[in-house]
């Protein structure tokens, strides 16, 4: 039995109607005004008042670079982004020696074995609140050293209630504590003297996501950062454990939450 797509278009035309219908198809898809006429899909979409895509799948690696000006961002968080002008708003623990730069902080232990000194800047005016807001931490360092060396960074109280990273030597551990218990896991390896950025991001009850040089590396959807009593926007607790003094280099410390 014939079917008809098998059949010649006429008698002198042998093209089946099927081979035909292939190579209509072929010529329309290669035919770059397809669907631009008025009233044609692709006309519609580029006319169109809003261009809708699934949520979170327009990413920063798609827009050309410095096409994003301010008058098109939404400024629906509060942002702290200090530019290193100053250290006014920075506290430096006794002991510590921390000098500004051009764009960072050299901030320095005391040779002392297991001498250990913050740098951090209190959040009294914000009245934080960890445990809402999803807050967001993002910071840009290197180390002078990789061994007999650990830090804790981020944000809150180290100890009481506090959500960022810890180096050990060169393992980088999520850091995590909720009214004093401590939740803590290994990520990775690292080279901490080499210039490496940090990102959490909290979603608030929900999960908090660890990133390193932009890749994320592991979520907690269990251990969230709470309320405390004494707060900091931004925390780094350097600790010796040797006679080498131990030198941070901060590039950039960043800090967002919900209005």
């Amino acid at each position: 039995m014939q079917t008809w797509e098998n059949i010649p278009k006429n008698q002198i035309d042998t093209e089946t109607i099927e081979e035909a219908i292939v190579r209509l198809i072929a010529a329309h898809n290669n035919n770059e005004e397809s669907h631009l006429g008025s009233g044609q899909s692709l006309q519609s979409h580029k006319a169109s008042e809003i261009i809708d895509h699934l949520t979170s799948s327009v990413v920063s690696s798609s827009l050309r670079k410095f096409s994003v000006i301010p008058d098109h961002l939404a400024f629906d968080k509060i942002e702290i982004y200090p530019s290193f002008e100053s250290l006014d708003c920075w506290t430096i623990d006794s002991g510590a020696y921390a000098a500004l730069y051009l764009g960072g902080i050299y901030f320095r232990t005391p040779s002392t074995p297991d001498s250990q000194v913050g740098l951090f800047s209190p959040a009294d005016i914000l009245a934080l609140d960890l445990s809402i807001g999803n807050p967001v931490f993002q910071t840009i360092f290197s180390l002078s050293h990789d061994d007999n060396i650990d830090l804790k960074f981020g944000v809150g109280q180290i100890d009481h209630d506090f959500f960022g990273f810890r180096i050990i030597d060169t393992e980088l551990f999520t850091y995590i504590v909720s009214n004093e218990s401590i939740f803590s896991s290994k990520i990775c390896d690292i080279n901490p003297k080499l210039k490496h950025s940090y990102r959490i991001v909290s979603s608030s009850g929900i999960r908090t996501e660890f990133y390193v040089d932009e890749e994320l590396l592991y979520t907690d959807n269990i251990n969230f950062p709470q309320d405390g009593e004494i707060l900091h926007v931004f925390n780094y607790l350097l600790k010796t454990l040797n006679s080498t003094p131990k030198v941070l280099l901060l590039f950039l410390s960043r800090f967002l939450i919900d209005n």
